[in-house]
């Protein structure tokens, strides 16, 4: 609880969190604005499609900067160092110091979305199945963001290599695999669909998307192509749970096992 707390201060009092959530808060106000020409009966659910497309733009390097320098300022200040010299094992500190992140971002997160969709009441007609499906999505990309950039914290030197690195990940998660995807989609046939697929649905982003499209009512697996049956070759929600276990259980130890690379300098 001590860590939660000290999280939380230590975030809304350094004001990155505030930058954080007011760029989100604005650029999803914009696709609310427009959301009122999407026709009734899937105008809810087209604008939280439209909002996760958006936010797996821009949240993605948000939450790996703040949890990247929320565990290297840690570093930085020796309070990691003190801890771990007189109380605190390695594992200790890191499993209570990531729960903290996670809290504070999916919390704060949390508050942002009553606000749009309370909003979002004035326009549409919401429907609170669809935002629990929606919670559930983002809080998953959140969970896999935090976790990556706590892996960029512990593993950098600098704040500028922490930067660097956290840039470097946002584009390969969010734009060079997508294009990887997208150029050898040509080459996919009945062969090496199931190959196809399993290396599509490594991408989090993707099986997030796909699990929010299914859950939404916007995308059926019935009566799928017998080529798009290799590819999907389980339910979303499948997908989706092994997601949510396997990515975060593997930074996590990726996170544990690196030493620090040498001394902090600014």
């Amino acid at each position: 609880m001590h860590y939660i707390i000290k999280e939380f201060l230590e975030s809304y009092r350094s004001k990155g969190i505030w930058i954080m959530m007011g760029i989100l808060f604005l650029t999803s106000i914009f696709i609310l604005s427009v959301a009122k020409s999407y026709p009734v009966e899937l105008g809810f659910e087209t604008f939280l499609l439209n909002l996760f497309d958006m936010n797996m733009l821009v949240l993605p390097i948000l939450a790996i900067l703040f949890s990247g320098l929320s565990l290297f300022n840690e570093k930085e200040s020796r309070s990691m160092q003190i801890l771990l010299t007189k109380k605190e094992s390695k594992l200790s500190f890191l499993l209570k110091k990531t729960l903290a992140i996670h809290i504070v971002l999916i919390i704060s997160y949390l508050i942002l979305l009553f606000i749009l969709f309370s909003l979002s009441k004035l326009l549409l007609v919401v429907d609170f199945k669809a935002i629990l499906i929606f919670v559930v999505s983002m809080s998953t990309l959140i969970l896999i963001c935090n976790q990556l950039g706590i892996l960029i914290g512990k593993f950098s030197k600098t704040k500028l290599e922490l930067m660097t690195f956290s840039i470097i990940a946002w584009f390969i998660l969010v734009i060079l695999l997508d294009l990887v995807y997208m150029f050898n989609i040509p080459r996919v046939n009945y062969d090496n669909a199931s190959i196809f697929g399993f290396l599509y649905f490594i991408d989090p982003l993707h099986t997030i998307r796909l699990f929010l499209e299914e859950q939404l009512g916007l995308f059926s697996m019935n009566n799928l192509s017998a080529l798009l049956t290799s590819v999907i070759k389980f339910r979303p929600t499948l997908y989706m749970g092994l997601t949510i276990v396997i990515w975060p259980i593997v930074l996590f130890l990726l996170t544990w096992l690196i030493p620090n690379r040498g001394d902090i300098n600014d």
